[in-house]
């Protein structure tokens, strides 16, 4: 329980986790949530993936990659030139 130390809501949330406990809700999600965490792994195959079934997906993230390195330049380039266009103007 995350409260502040002599907070006056203490009191309610213990009284609260207290109801949920008595009625039993607290051990129904946690065997919930501890049957979900319990899968086998040990008898799955594993599939060799090699570069050409990711080929699509490198060349995506390639593509991308240029995209973002040519818009990246054009934003500095277009930082410089408001600079310029600015101390151009104090000028005259």
């Amino acid at each position: 329980m995350y409260l502040r130390k002599n907070s006056p809501y203490k009191e309610y949330f213990q009284k609260g986790i207290l109801l949920l406990k008595e009625t039993g809700i607290i051990n129904h999600e946690d065997k919930i949530r501890n049957r979900r965490n319990k899968k086998c792994l040990g008898m799955v195959k594993y599939i060799e993936i090699g570069l050409e079934e990711t080929s699509v997906a490198l060349e995506i993230f390639l593509f991308g990659l240029i995209c973002s390195t040519f818009i990246f330049i054009i934003e500095l380039i277009n930082a410089k030139f408001m600079s310029w266009l600015i101390e151009y103007r104090k000028q005259n």
